[in-house]
């Protein structure tokens, strides 16, 4: 009797181990794979994200989420309507370019409210502020920046036929040595690095000068939102607590970002410097993270059509959508 009972009980045990085993496996099955592709390698810049990896987020909504490797050579709005990825973040510029191609691109949320676009000088160059660019040697690339810069000083009224332009290949000798007196940068990235080299910098930031383009966004295509609109919403409310954690306790969200950051970012230091100048542009104290408006959408649209970057005008309603985040910031 007692045999008897030893066997019931240690089959009794294997079969709650085995079933044990069965629904974690289901729950693992339950959870639906989602792929973002950014438009550069991890690190700080997609603090919220990470947050929302590492804290759950994702997965209480039922989304399992993993970064696609970073590809220099495809753009990021190409990867997202070509179905290789379920989301893209990439400058809001690129869902309207993207649009006027033909491709049929949604931005769900804004990361960057404020574009972290500026353009650096040396301090012995004397560029303190736009009519200090009289004369000077631009460095440029051939992106949003661009349109960028030229927006900046013609709205405040400089003459650009002063400046000599000069094609800019990311390299920080060009400023340092002189071939060029000004490049663009992203406020909360390239000052640390230069800074760290021994080079002092001044910074014109785009927005103070009346530029108001979003930077990094999310977005999808149309079919994802009409096919999967619960996963949809899912993750942007799961991402939106991830930046909103993110900002609130940003030294553990470096710890956090250094679990999955690049090698080029792997430092605590640098990626905490990120964080601390990426906030007021994610949580600017004005409406709510993540948010959009028409009218800088249309701007940023009037704009690239201006500089020849756009194939077709575009109806600026068609490249967002803000149904996801009206329904999140009212129900909680």
């Amino acid at each position: 009797m007692k045999q008897w009972m030893s066997s019931l009980l240690l089959i009794a045990i294997v079969l709650i181990v085995l079933m044990s085993g069965c629904l974690e496996q289901d729950e693992q099955k339950a959870l639906q794979e989602v792929k973002i592709q950014a438009m550069w390698v991890p690190n700080a810049q997609f603090a919220g994200y990470y947050m929302a990896m590492e804290k759950g987020y994702y997965e209480e909504e039922g989304l399992s989420v993993v970064f696609n490797e970073y590809d220099e050579t495809i753009a990021v709005k190409d990867t997202v309507a070509g179905e290789n990825a379920d989301f893209g973040i990439d400058g809001a510029n690129q869902v309207i370019v993207g649009r006027s191609e033909g491709l049929p691109l949604k931005a769900l949320m804004v990361n960057f409210r404020k574009s972290p676009t500026a353009f650096a000088s040396l301090i012995e160059t004397g560029i303190e502020k736009l009519g200090d660019l009289d004369g000077k040697k631009i460095g440029y690339l051939p992106d949003d920046t661009f349109v960028i810069f030229k927006t900046m000083i013609r709205i405040n009224g400089i003459n650009e036929s002063t400046m000599t332009f000069i094609e800019y290949g990311y390299n920080f000798e060009m400023l340092y040595n002189g071939t060029v007196d000004v490049i663009p940068i992203y406020i909360f990235d390239e000052p640390y690095i230069m800074g760290e080299e021994g080079y002092d910098i001044n910074t014109l930031l785009a927005y103070d000068y009346g530029v108001h383009f979003y930077g990094d966004t999310l977005f999808t295509t149309d079919q994802m939102i009409e096919e999967n609109p619960g996963l949809v919403e899912g993750f942007i409310r799961a991402t939106l607590r991830g930046w909103q954690y993110a900002i609130e306790n940003p030294a553990e969200a470096v710890d956090i970002v250094l679990l999955y950051d690049h090698e080029d970012y792997h430092d605590k230091d640098y990626e905490t410097y990120i964080i601390n100048h990426e906030s007021p542009l994610v949580h600017t104290g004005e409406d709510y993270i993540g948010w959009m408006k028409e009218s800088v959408w249309q701007e940023m649209h009037d704009l690239l059509l201006d500089q020849g970057m756009l194939e077709k005008s575009i109806n600026v309603s068609e490249c967002y959508t803000m149904e996801f985040l009206e329904k999140i910031y009212e129900t909680s």
